[in-house]
């Protein structure tokens, strides 16, 4: 750590190095991985900027890229979301699990002034600085003009020790607040903007594995290893809050932090920050969009993170997934890709006729379909690729069993249905294969009228209220 500290203090940043702001703030993956092999093992994010970043910054009151060679300093093709207070070495790796080496990564912890405030404020330039900073803070336009999002969430053992009861009361243990970034408010927030602007999501919950001991120093030997504990467990749950979806139905036996997804549990460093984002989502898109977008995410990622030829493709690397081989392997890869709304990577396995075929895919054990992974998780997009290249909309997945009783069979529309994704219900093909469309502006009343559990009560339900004229559009919005 010493040595990195040395090649950044005496650095003074020039004219042109303090404009690298906003997109253009990124770093490369190659600096990323070279930086990370002078941070001490088990070092967090947080202290990575306490003791390197904000060390090499006092002097000049500058944001870290404005001390980087010209060379490591680019345009972001990804935005990194993560906290703090994870391991920063899990990060890296985990960037490093999708991005290549000449592929720019924009992380906050570089790309944001990271002075204290009033030390700015103190600065002959203060209220400039201080202006600086809070347009540092609108992560929202650097995430959109990206191309593809990444959120790295730290695997927390105590979200995986949750009971059922726990996980739909959403208990949320304090130490998942603090550590994962999927109960942090910022990185929620991020990752809506992400889906709002259409860009590929890719969620990574695991660990860098150390390498041997004569790697020690190398973290280009660092590996990432997904861990779906936390967002999955062996026990079953009961249906989430305003949610008809029995659990056997899930895509997985039970979703934790599907169950503990709410945006309005989530909290930030500075509790003001909090309130505010939580008064513009409320006054803007409102909290059940937020919620939805962010549990078809999880949903996809579910399936995804053992995937990596997929994730790869999604972020820019064709090569892996035109190498991959094997029907097994092809049918995993395509399930991956339509549960975690990647359609770069799905669009070149449908290219592939002959070795996969959209309609003969089932997902070993569960006997979903490439369809209903796309309904459950709301990629709309996705279901019209799918159903263009000959996807079954009719297919209901196997019978199973919930607490002794037999469950009906499930649509896509009902997956979609269910998990409240309106853009997805609005799909023609997909509403038109329950011989029944819900008139213009109603087609959310299938999300919210257990249409998913009981069809004939549903459509008699959505009827009903078409006809007395409680159709609510203020939830168009979602």
């Amino acid at each position: 750590m010493s040595k990195l500290l040395e090649t950044t203090l005496g650095i003074e940043p020039t004219s042109e190095s303090l404009k690298r702001r906003g997109l253009h703030a990124a770093v490369s993956m190659r600096f990323l991985k070279t930086f990370a092999a002078s941070v001490p093992r088990g070092f967090s994010t947080a202290d990575v900027v306490e003791k390197i970043v904000q060390p090499a910054t006092v002097k000049a009151l500058c944001r870290y890229v404005a001390l980087l060679d010209a060379a490591d300093v680019g345009t972001a093709f990804a935005f990194a979301s993560h906290t703090w207070r994870a391991p920063f070495h899990d990060l890296v790796a985990a960037l490093s699990h999708v991005l290549e080496d000449d592929q720019f990564v924009w992380l906050d912890m570089f790309a944001v002034l990271q002075s204290p405030p009033d030390l700015l404020k103190s600065a002959a330039n203060g209220e400039q600085l201080i202006a600086e900073k809070i347009e540092d803070l609108d992560f929202a336009s650097v995430v959109q003009g990206s191309k593809v999002f990444v959120l790295v969430g730290t695997h927390v053992p105590e979200v995986e020790r949750l009971s059922p009861e726990e996980a739909s009361r959403c208990m949320v243990p304090m130490e998942a607040k603090l550590r994962s970034a999927f109960f942090r408010i910022w990185c929620l927030v991020e990752m809506v903007a992400a889906l709002q602007a259409g860009l590929p999501v890719i969620l990574l919950v695991g660990a860098a594995v150390a390498p041997s001991s004569q790697d020690r120093d190398h973290v280009a030997q660092l590996a990432f290893k997904p861990n779906k504990a936390m967002l999955t467990n062996s026990a079953p749950a009961p249906p989430t809050p305003g949610s008809h979806l029995a659990p056997s139905h899930r895509c997985v036996s039970s979703l934790a932090v599907f169950d503990l997804m709410d945006v309005q549990q989530a909290i930030a460093s500075f509790d003001a920050d909090r309130v505010r984002i939580l008064n513009d989502i409320e006054s803007t898109v409102g909290f059940a969009a937020v919620n939805t977008l962010g549990r078809g995410a999880v949903m996809g990622a579910m399936h995804c993170m053992d995937e990596r030829e997929v994730l790869q493709a999604a972020a820019g690397n064709m090569a892996p997934l035109a190498a991959l081989q094997g029907q097994g392997n092809l049918g995993s890869a395509l399930c991956a890709a339509a549960a975690g709304g990647l359609n770069v990577p799905l669009q070149e396995l449908l290219q592939r006729k002959g070795e996969v075929e959209v309609g003969a895919v089932r997902l070993l054990g569960q006997g979903r379909t490439p369809i209903t992974l796309a309904a459950a998780g709301g990629h709309a997009a996705t279901l019209q690729m799918l159903i263009d290249a000959g996807a079954e909309v009719h297919h209901s997945c196997s019978p199973s069993f919930s607490g002794g009783s037999r469950v009906n069979n499930w649509t896509p529309l009902m997956y979609a249905a269910d998990g409240g994704h309106l853009a997805a219900v609005k799909v023609r093909c997909l509403r038109s294969a329950s011989h029944f469309k819900a008139p213009p502006g109603a087609q959310l009343l299938l999300c919210n009228t257990g249409f998913a559990r009981s069809p004939c009560r549903g459509e008699r339900e959505v009827r009903h209220r078409v006809r007395v004229g409680t159709v609510p559009r203020a939830e168009e919005r979602v």
